[in-house]
């Protein structure tokens, strides 16, 4: 029997010249969790992280924290979050601007009217719906999913019995997860994946092809309001 868990990353840099880099809460929320694991007597075996930036800078942290910042951690475009909210900007690209950065006093504001923009095309978008001129450059949510599907199970297939294995990804990789060990459908994957928060576990027990989910979106290392959070 093996343990699996999949972390979400911590705080990125929204409405930012550059989203993909943690904030320092972000590199906090990481760290906390290592601090969290060393004092459970966590033994990281395995440890795995998309390529982007803010994944591996949570690899990162929470290795920090846990005392282990020489282990490997391999790397793994498969589980990159999707681009979901590209689509925003191709359907409004003069309203929003995922590159420019937002003047604080509009931060609030923007990221509602964007996020609620986001959530009206999300499941068209899920379901091959939209304009495909206008979602050019967006990976089609059924490859995202193929993707992870193929990562997961390849990473299944190398993990020894009695294996602790840790996932560094993001939000929609950990929605995926969960609908890959439910065999949910594409719309309550992809909702799921809103619900995580960042710098939460979701924990798994594998043994030889099967694959049970024990808890999801845990933050018992996020022990303050201030260190909970969504975006």
């Amino acid at each position: 029997m093996s343990r699996i868990f999949f972390v979400r990353h911590g705080q990125a840099s929204f409405l930012k010249t550059d989203y993909d880099q943690l904030s320092e809460l972000g590199h906090e929320q990481a760290r906390a969790l290592g601090r969290f694991w060393k004092g459970q007597d966590m033994k990281i075996d395995l440890a795995y992280s998309g390529s982007l930036r803010r994944q591996q800078e949570t690899a990162a942290g929470c290795l920090e924290g846990l005392g282990d910042s020489d282990s490997e951690v391999n790397v793994m475009s498969g589980f990159n979050e999707h681009f979901g909210p590209g689509i925003v900007k191709g359907y409004y690209p003069e309203r929003f601007h995922l590159e420019k950065e937002i003047d604080p006093k509009e931060f609030h504001k923007y990221r509602r009217e964007f996020y609620g923009t986001y959530f009206k095309l999300a499941i068209p978008w899920v379901n091959g719906e939209l304009d495909p001129e206008k979602t050019a450059g967006v990976e089609p949510w059924s490859d995202f999913r193929q993707r992870f599907t193929e990562a997961f199970e390849q990473v299944m297939a190398d993990c020894p019995s009695g294996t602790t294995m840790v996932i560094y990804t993001s939000g929609g990789v950990v929605g995926a997860s969960v609908g890959h060990a439910l065999k949910l459908d594409d719309e309550q994957t992809l909702k799921l994946g809103w619900q995580v928060k960042n710098g939460s576990f979701t924990e798994y027990l594998y043994s030889k092809g099967n694959l049970s989910l024990v808890s999801f979106n845990e933050t018992p290392h996020l022990t303050t309001p201030e260190l909970q959070t969504l975006v």
